[in-house]
């Protein structure tokens, strides 16, 4: 029933597009036109059954079910109305191809666009071997509209063209991202561990260069030879077909998704939207290979999950880590050492500096003189000069001259 709600409210909107004299002309070449009316009061009252009904348990899927509660919101309020709503010719448009976006809708847009961005983001930065090196980049470049609050229920909100052409290039850009991330794992399970090898003209990888910089490494399709084994022996049965799908998914152009600009006037030209409320079928080269990957062959032991995983560290990397360990406690006690050094020679600087100071001053004291008169420091006359003049000094005589009689030369 919202199936055929959806198809004759998408043929209603298509007529409500024309203008005055274009509707006219439709009347005219179409005469069961005439009827739009009475499909009008149908509309109404199948959305008023659906309305009335449990959505959540005829459709399971919460996509389906987001999707089928917009048809019924959209075809009340903008196809049951005798005029339509003019107001409203973005989401009328929208109707006509069979897509209606509500505003319930648009906000599970945001929310799912803002979780996919995240979880690439989360995923890039824990992946290991991935060779699109670009891809990170992209995706924290995608301009992803924030969040909407939850719409109050049956809310006809309208949308913007800016909005919707934003959520249309973030969806784009985030359904290419993870195309190229999904191709990336797969073609990198391919790979055996590279082995030894002395030929030097052994291709490894086709490498994309943009100017200077490597956007893209891709290994997948080269030759390999497969080291053996009971984990490569599982894969025998499976591994030339993936080999196949390979080399038609690995190494090829990155896809290219165009966004088509939004007119607000004139007949809608793009077609009706088949089966947007069944299930959606899933093929091509890329969907072929990740279900050969995740389907285990015949006889294939699969994998164990990431949290029963243990894994052994070798004893050449546990000798190593100890021998690092001893390094580093034998540069901790070198850096000690020079450490007292550097304070050791600090203190004796001080006491040197010390010492210096003293000598310089006594250097500076000029000594006394010991008689003065000329030996006497010019600087100190003028002292000399106040003071009251002394008698001279009384000459000692000599032994030899103390005895010495008048007449008698020494």
């Amino acid at each position: 029933m919202t199936e055929h709600v959806r198809g004759l409210a998408a043929a209603i909107a298509r007529f409500d597009t024309y203008d005055a004299a274009g509707q006219g002309q439709l009347k005219h070449d179409y005469p069961g036109l005439a009827t739009v009316g009475e499909a009008r009061g149908a509309l109404g009252t199948a959305c008023q059954r659906l309305r009335d009904a449990d959505m959540e348990a005829a459709w399971p899927d919460p996509l389906h079910h987001t999707l089928a509660h917009a048809v019924v919101t959209e075809t009340a309020a903008r196809v049951v109305p005798e005029r339509g709503d003019p107001d409203a010719p973005l989401e009328v448009r929208m109707l006509a191809q069979g897509t209606p976006l509500g505003h319930a809708l648009r906000v599970e847009f945001r929310a799912d666009l803002a979780l996919i961005r995240e979880w690439l983001l989360c995923r890039l930065d824990q992946a290991d071997g991935l060779a699109d090196c670009a891809l990170r980049q992209d995706v924290a470049a995608a301009d992803v509209p924030p969040p909407l609050p939850a719409p109050p229920p049956d809310s006809t909100e309208k949308a913007t063209i800016a909005e919707a052409q934003q959520i249309a290039e973030a969806a784009t850009a985030l359904a290419t991202a993870m195309t190229r991330f999904l191709t990336d794992a797969a073609c990198a399970t391919l790979n055996p561990p590279c082995g030894d090898c002395t030929d030097t003209d052994v291709l490894l990888a086709h490498v994309e260069l943009d100017g200077c910089d490597v956007v893209r490494v891709c290994s997948a399709t080269r030759e390999q030879v497969l080291p053996g084994g009971s984990a490569y022996g599982e894969w025998l049965p499976k591994l030339y077909r993936l080999r196949e799908l390979a080399e038609r998914v690995c190494c090829q152009p990155l896809p290219v998704y165009r966004t088509l600009p939004l007119p607000t006037e004139g007949p809608v030209a793009r077609p009706y939207a088949d089966g947007l409320l069944g299930d959606w079928p899933r093929g091509g080269d890329l969907e072929e290979m990740l279900s050969l990957l995740l389907t285990p062959a015949p006889g294939e032991t699969p994998p164990k999950a990431l949290h029963e995983q243990v894994y052994t560290t070798p004893s050449e990397v546990t000798d190593s880590m100890q021998e690092l360990a001893r390094l580093r406690t034998q540069v901790a006690d070198l850096t000690a050492a020079v450490e007292g050094l550097r304070s050791h020679m600090g203190s004796t600087q001080t006491q040197v500096t010390h010492l210096e100071e003293q000598l310089g001053d006594r250097e500076d004291t000029p000594d006394p003189a010991p008689g003065g008169g000329a030996d006497q420091a010019p600087d100190q006359a003028p002292d000399r000069a106040d003071e009251p003049p002394k008698p001279p000094a009384k000459r000692a005589r000599s032994p030899r001259t103390r005895n010495q009689k008048p007449g008698e030369t020494p």
